[in-house]
């Protein structure tokens, strides 16, 4: 067997060992909101036993089944360290927005708790079309706060935008520090995914597990307000 094929399958085992102790963790929890990541790590256990019985079989003259092994290994390796870095990304905040994004209802505040949740209504950090933004905090975490000043869809909102290659000016808008740009854009795609007209379209729970794990890239969300 080659050493650079070992090499990378003792780094898959590794990694392995962390994912499975944040399994046992998970499933000692009763952690629900992440049975996708868990049938995931199954998948993965099951996808390495296989590459191990390959690397074991694995001759010297077979050229070609050794460079597509290597590119198995690597791929594998590298959604290993995704899911055990993002597992706790995976949270209920995470599900809620999905969900409600699916069922085309964000969740919208009353002017008191806008005042609540806002520390300064001062504290305007940008303004958009539809509306103000402020800054406030939610559950302990900063947030920005948008006061719409039309009773349009969010969901909506997202789509027009969308359609007209201007997410990232509403990412913007929203007070969405440039560092998390990317996510956000990456969970607004998401959200619109989940809402596709044809319920066979929209992604299962583990696919959008793997889109937000960098696993897999999100296909291209078609208008689901046909």
């Amino acid at each position: 067997m080659s050493s650079e094929l070992e090499d990378y399958f003792e780094q898959i085992n590794k990694e392995m060992k962390i994912l499975i102790a944040l399994r046992d963790d998970v499933i000692t929890r009763g952690e629900t909101q992440l049975k996708g990541w868990l049938q995931i790590v199954k998948k993965k256990e099951d996808e390495i036993d296989e590459m191990e019985k390959d690397l074991k079989n694995l001759r010297s003259y077979q050229i070609d089944a050794k460079k597509k092994l290597k590119d198995r290994l690597i791929s594998c390796l590298k959604a290993l360290k995704a899911l055990v870095t993002s597992k706790d990304d995976i949270s209920d905040a995470m599900k809620e927005f999905i969900s409600e994004a699916a069922t085309g209802k964000p969740k919208q505040y009353s002017c008191t708790d806008l005042k609540k949740y806002t520390s300064d209504p001062t504290a305007k950090i940008g303004s958009g079309v539809f509306g103000v933004v402020y800054k406030g905090t939610l559950n302990g975490v900063q947030v920005a706060i948008k006061k719409w000043e039309d009773g349009n869809s969010f969901a909506k909102q997202v789509w027009e935008k969308y359609q007209s290659k201007k997410l990232d000016e509403m990412i913007r808008d929203c007070g969405i520090e440039k560092g998390d740009e990317e996510k956000a854009k990456t969970l607004a795609i998401v959200a619109l995914l989940c809402i596709e007209h044809m319920p066979k379209d929209r992604p299962s729970m583990i696919e959008v597990v793997n889109i937000l794990t960098d696993v897999i890239p999100p296909k291209e969300p078609q208008n689901p307000y046909l």
